[in-house]
């Protein structure tokens, strides 16, 4: 049996493969024409992303496989006198989502000031690369619409979006990474270890005493 010392520990490097993530707002306010159609929400700024984006200024596009958790909170605002209700949902490459479906009343106008509600909640969905997610709405009156809300004072608060909408992998489809290790001169012999490099397309390995051992043919 062999036992293997560890006399010194480097710095600990990153984790794994890092995973696709995104998140966009939008800085508009989001009115809709008709009671009865449905209105895709628009995401027109990216805060953070990292191999998801937004196409056609809606679609949430995916570059890579995998299974992803989607959160959303929308700022809608009332200016009718009665509670109206507002509908959220997901579509999948242009087509309805089932069970994505969310249902959030909006209270009516009250001492002159527009009702209120922050519709959210989160999304578990798998896709394939090049697929894409939006987020469509109605509601029961067009007096019903997402808000923009400026950068405010006393006491000093950042800008409300209308539309918040985060995505982050928590499953991965896509494989490892390939290692590329391009081809070089023989290393100098190492002191208290060894070195691996490739030679004319060789894996080669060169230990402490300075023996070169070649690992896999070219």
């Amino acid at each position: 049996m062999s036992i293997v010392t560890i006399v010194e520990r480097g710095p600990q490097g990153p984790g794994g493969d890092l995973g696709a993530y995104g998140s966009f707002v939008s800085l508009t306010n989001q009115t809709i024409a008709s009671a009865t159609t449905a209105y895709a929400v628009a995401l027109g700024t990216t805060a953070e992303s990292r191999g998801i984006s937004i196409v056609d200024g809606s679609k949430i596009t995916f570059a890579e496989a995998g299974t992803f958790a989607l959160s959303f909170s929308l700022q809608l605002h009332n200016s009718n006198n009665n509670i109206q209700t507002a509908r959220v949902w997901l579509r999948k490459n242009g087509a309805d989502l089932e069970n994505t479906n969310s249902i959030f009343d909006i209270p009516g106008q009250h001492g002159g000031s527009d009702g209120a509600l922050i519709a959210a909640t989160t999304i578990v969905v798998t896709v394939a690369a090049g697929d894409n997610l939006q987020l469509y709405w109605s509601a029961s009156s067009t007096q019903a619409f997402l808000q923009y809300l400026a950068a405010g004072t006393s006491p000093t608060r950042p800008v409300t979006p209308s539309a918040i909408v985060a995505v982050q992998q928590i499953m991965f489809s896509a494989t490892a990474p390939l290692q590329f290790i391009a081809n070089s001169s023989e290393p100098a012999t190492p002191t208290g270890g060894g070195i691996l490099f490739v030679a004319s397309g060789a894996l080669k390995y060169k230990g402490s005493s300075g023996t070169v051992t070649t690992l896999a043919a070219a």
